[in-house]
């Protein structure tokens, strides 16, 4: 499938068991919005002024605590795409026990793309700003950081693209995942990475748009924007991104399941072994 194709078919997907998809990513979404936000208005707190019992939650403990939810709520969501790719509709309380037994795995697997990244992205960001500053040209360097970067989390991206399918459908371990998700994305890397990039960006825009509106463009990308607003606002704000992010994250999730569908077509010829499966199972 084409970019176009690949979208179409997500939004056919989702729109058929909307409100399946969402309340899945609500349930684990919820939390994760709720331990992040506390997080934030805790690193803050001479602005943000809080309770005793929310300051101690910290801003690690509470970010990784959301991390972790929302990697259960992905792979909730990604399990239902599956089991209605075998024409089961989506159940939430299967959803989530198949989510659970494979979160220790995911987890693992998480934290090994994360090591990843930092070796092929934020290192050679380093290095090559260092080499641009040493000949004294900051323009040299902003280009060699820029390209550097890009190339880098494309790489990264097209490469761990298979990690959460493979784990959630196949049930994989942390190596096996990774091993597989490098086999299913050799020599299609640029399609790969384009494609959910370009879909990651459209379904961002939602929420970047209601930053904006509700902080001003500046203070979206500024570090810390809620020293400039109330802890009611941004309580507000943060509400209507969890409600953003419960609906665009199972669309997102569904392009990442077909890029996966797709690339085992291609490299496997999963179609047939599909319909193999289907026939003896009905015999």
């Amino acid at each position: 499938m084409g970019f176009g194709e690949t979208l179409d078919l997500a939004f056919q997907v989702y729109r058929r068991d909307f409100l399946d998809y969402t309340l899945i990513a609500a349930a684990g979404q919820a939390p994760a919005h709720g331990l992040v936000s506390l997080a934030v208005l805790a690193a803050d707190p001479m602005n943000m002024p809080l309770g005793a019992a929310q300051l101690s939650l910290g801003f690690v403990g509470t970010t990784v605590a959301g991390l972790i939810f929302s990697a259960v709520a992905w792979s909730a969501v990604a399990a239902a795409v599956d089991g209605r790719s075998d024409g089961a509709p989506p159940a939430f309380g299967a959803s989530y026990r198949r989510a659970l037994r494979r979160l220790p795995a995911l987890l693992a697997a998480g934290g090994v793309a994360v090591l990843l990244l930092v070796g092929v992205v934020f290192v050679p960001l380093l290095v090559v700003g260092a080499v641009g500053f040493a000949v004294g040209s900051f323009v040299v360097a902003g280009a060699l950081m820029i390209c550097a970067g890009v190339a880098g989390f494309a790489w990264w991206g097209s490469s761990v693209f298979g990690v959460l399918p493979t784990v959630v459908v196949e049930g994989c371990g942390p190596a096996r995942a990774f091993r597989r998700s490098f086999a299913l994305a050799k020599g299609a890397r640029l399609r790969i990475f384009g494609t959910l990039a370009v879909a990651g960006v459209m379904l961002s825009l939602p929420d970047l748009a209601l930053q904006s509106f509700a902080y001003g463009v500046s203070s979206v990308f500024s570090a810390s924007p809620t020293g400039v607003v109330s802890s009611a606002k941004y309580w507000g704000v943060s509400t209507g991104s969890f409600v953003l992010s419960s609906v665009t994250t199972p669309l997102m999730i569904s392009c990442l399941m077909l890029v996966y569908y797709d690339r085992r077509v291609r490299r496997e010829g999963y179609d047939l072994e599909a319909t193999a499966a289907s026939l003896a199972g009905a015999r």
